[in-house]
C-alpha cells in the first residue's frame, strides 16, 4: 500500500499532460476532496499509508477524469471565485479569475454613486457576479437572464447555498424580457454582462479543455466576438446609468469603434493581471442617471 506522498506524485504525472504547471496542486486537490481531508491534517499523514480504499478509489476516478481533459472544477464540482466556494456543472461556465475583477469595479462604482440601484445581468451563468454584489449590498435589486436552463438550475443553487434570497434568476432572453423592464424602473439601472465575446472562427483554436468540455452558448460571440455588445448597445442606448461588459482579448479597438457615435460621457477600459484589456465601464448620464 502507497504512501499518501507516494500516492499524489504519481498521480500528479499522470495529469501532467491537461495540467503541466499545476498538476501537484491539482492533484493535491482532488485528494483533499476524496479523503475529505484539510491541508494541514493531510500534511500531518503525508508518509502515512493509506488505509482507506473507498477514498483512493474515488480519487483514482477522478484522477482518470482528469486525464480525459474534463477541468477540475466540474471533477469536483465545486470553484473558488474572490474566496468564496461555487458550485460547478459540466453545461455551465466555469467562473474566471478575470471576472473578480469586473466584480470589484462594479462595487466601487455602485459604492461611489450612494444611490439605491436595479442591476440588470445577461447571462449570469453560475450566478458569481449576483452573488458577489450580494455579500457588498443586501438589499441589491436584482434581475438576471440566461437562456440556458443549466445555469437557472446551478445560479438558484448557488444562491441558495449563499443565502441570496433576493436576487430574480429568471430562464429567458435578455433582449426579450430586460427592455420591457427598464422601462418601469425608476431607480438607476446597471447593465453587467460577461457575455460570449470569442469570434465564431476562434472556437476551433480553444483549448482541449474548454472547447470539449464547456458550453458553447456561453463561448461563440458570433462572427465578430462583439455581436452582444452591439446589440445591447444599440437596444438600451443611453436608459442605464452605466453597463459593465467583460471583453475578450484585441476587442478594445473595434469597441471603441462602435462606441464613438453614442457620446457617452464615460467610456473607460481596465486591463486584467495578465494587461489584457478585459474590462468595459460605461457611464451614460442617460435618462435613469441619479438627480
Amino acid at each position: 500500500m502507497q504512501t499518501f506522498s507516494q500516492t499524489l506524485h504519481a498521480a500528479a504525472e499522470e495529469i501532467k499532460e491537461y495540467s503541466e504547471e499545476a498538476s501537484l496542486f491539482e492533484a493535491q486537490q482532488l485528494l483533499l476532496d476524496a479523503f475529505d481531508l484539510t491541508k494541514p491534517e493531510f500534511l500531518s499523514i503525508l508518509n502515512e499509508k493509506i488505509q482507506n480504499k473507498g477514498a483512493l478509489s474515488l480519487f483514482n476516478k477522478r484522477i482518470r477524469k482528469r486525464k480525459t481533459g474534463m477541468p477540475l472544477s466540474y471533477i469536483l464540482g465545486h470553484t473558488s471565485f474572490l474566496s468564496h466556494k461555487y458550485l460547478c456543472s459540466s453545461g455551465v461556465l466555469i467562473p474566471r479569475p478575470e471576472t473578480e475583477m469586473v466584480v470589484q469595479k462594479i462595487i466601487e462604482f455602485i459604492s461611489s454613486i450612494k444611490q439605491d440601484v436595479v442591476v440588470l445581468e445577461l447571462g449570469y451563468g453560475a450566478g458569481v457576479i449576483p452573488i458577489e454584489l450580494h455579500y457588498k449590498f443586501k438589499n441589491l435589486e436584482y434581475y438576471g437572464w440566461d437562456i440556458n436552463p443549466y445555469a437557472t438550475s446551478l445560479a438558484k443553487k448557488n444562491a441558495k447555498y449563499h443565502h441570496c434570497d433576493n436576487l430574480n434568476i429568471l430562464e429567458g432572453d435578455f433582449f426579450e424580457e430586460a427592455p420591457k423592464m427598464i422601462k418601469q424602473i425608476k431607480k438607476p439601472v446597471i447593465i453587467v454582462s460577461n457575455p460570449p465575446y470569442i469570434p465564431r472562427k476562434d472556437i476551433e483554436n480553444l483549448d482541449f479543455q474548454v472547447k470539449e468540455f464547456e458550453p458553447l452558448c456561453a463561448l461563440d460571440g458570433g462572427e465578430s466576438g462583439i455581436d452582444f455588445y452591439k446589440q445591447c448597445l444599440s437596444i438600451f442606448q443611453d436608459q442605464p446609468l452605466a453597463y459593465f461588459f467583460e471583453i475578450g482579448i484585441s476587442q478594445q479597438e473595434p469597441l471603441e469603434y462602435i462606441l464613438d457615435p453614442y457620446n457617452f460621457e464615460v467610456t473607460e477600459f481596465y486591463k486584467d493581471i495578465h494587461l489584457i484589456p478585459r474590462l468595459l465601464e460605461i457611464v451614460t448620464k442617460g435618462p435613469n442617471s441619479p438627480e
